[in-house]
């Protein structure tokens, strides 16, 4: 069981938070700015709402939310990927790089990391669109200052541009962490934005961009 262990069981162990490093998603939001953590309930099923048997509940803490959320979201956008490429339309581009997006988007327990990995296959929206091609460098520039926020945190920032001001690094340090968790509000929207051109269906009843 060790493939279980390892791949499923260690990290959730090793990270039972909402959220670690300086990832800006929805569960930062929701761990930073609204003091959830990742055990609290959102809702009690009872026996009786989905005919289980006498005296069974489950609670839906805000991680299996989440998790759930972008299993929704991933459905969707796997259905709207098939219409598409059933069409032949480039917007199927945008299909493909919309999981990654959503997947740092809306997942708990991300580090800020994992969202390179959505500005990496982004590259591929070239073929559709010029909106699309900035909307992915905005996701980008996320992604680097996320990046450069959990570098810098680790590190002693004073080092930075010492051949500019002696205090350049510091007071740079603390505008990116001003951002922190925030900018989630931006990746949010460009998932939004994703995942609605993802599922939007073609036709003539519809703007084909």
């Amino acid at each position: 069981m060790d493939w279980y262990h390892v791949a499923f069981v260690y990290g959730v162990e090793k990270f039972p938070n909402l959220v670690d490093g300086q990832a800006s998603n929805l569960a930062s939001i929701l761990q930073i700015r609204y003091a959830w953590s990742s055990s609290d309930p959102v809702c009690i099923i009872r026996e009786h709402a989905f005919g289980l048997w006498p005296g069974s509940s489950f609670t839906v803490t805000i991680t299996t939310a989440l998790v759930v959320l972008y299993g929704t979201a991933l459905a969707a956008c796997s259905a709207g990927a098939a219409h598409l490429f059933k069409h032949k339309h480039p917007r199927f581009l945008i299909a493909i790089t919309t999981p990654w997006l959503l997947f740092f988007a809306l997942m708990p327990r991300m580090h800020e990391r994992y969202l390179l990995w959505a500005a990496g296959v982004g590259a591929v929206v070239v073929g559709t669109s010029l909106e699309a091609v900035l909307l992915v460098a905005l996701v980008g520039a996320m992604s680097w200052l996320m990046t450069l926020h959990g570098m810098l945190a680790e590190q002693n920032p004073t080092f930075i541009g010492t051949s500019l001001d002696s205090n350049f690094g510091e007071r740079f340090y603390h505008f990116i962490q001003g951002t922190y968790p925030d900018t989630g509000w931006v990746v949010l929207l460009c998932a939004a934005i994703f995942l609605y051109q993802s599922v939007k269906p073609v036709g003539r009843h519809w703007c084909v961009t």
